[in-house]
């Protein structure tokens, strides 16, 4: 027990001299200089996030990054939508060659089978000839 009664005397002593004789109060731990209080306000003014300054700055920093987004979409829209008429007019252009090369085919197979229809003809009217001299 003679231990614990030296600490509280020793505890006396100390809560005495942490009494500031200038202005009354505690001190608590090492004396800070000016420059030190002034890095700490500065360390803590960093971290205080929640300042009206720094919330509206923020606030304008996403207005401004939510018109940039919108911007970005409506170009996106815009740029499909010019894609897809694009792909529209092509599509209906090769269906237009399609449909004209088609019927060009047509026209020359008809013309191709109309000369082999006179050229069958022509060779049973010559066939009919030489019979009709042969007889």
């Amino acid at each position: 027990g003679h231990l614990a009664a030296d600490d509280a005397e020793g505890n006396e002593e100390e809560s005495k001299e942490n009494v500031s004789r200038k202005s009354g109060e505690i001190k608590s731990g090492p004396q800070l200089s000016e420059q030190d209080r002034q890095r700490a306000m500065a360390i803590a003014s960093r971290f205080d996030t929640n300042r009206e300054e720094l919330v509206a700055k923020r606030a304008e920093i996403r207005i401004g990054l939510i018109d940039k987004l919108r911007q970005t979409r409506l170009e996106n829209i815009t740029l499909r939508e010019f894609a897809i008429a694009v792909k529209k007019e092509e599509t209906a252009d090769e269906l237009a060659r399609q449909t004209s090369k088609a019927e060009s085919t047509k026209v020359t197979v008809e013309s191709e089978s109309s000369k082999e229809d006179s050229l069958k003809s022509a060779n049973q009217d010559c066939n009919e000839a030489r019979k009709g001299d042969i007889d």
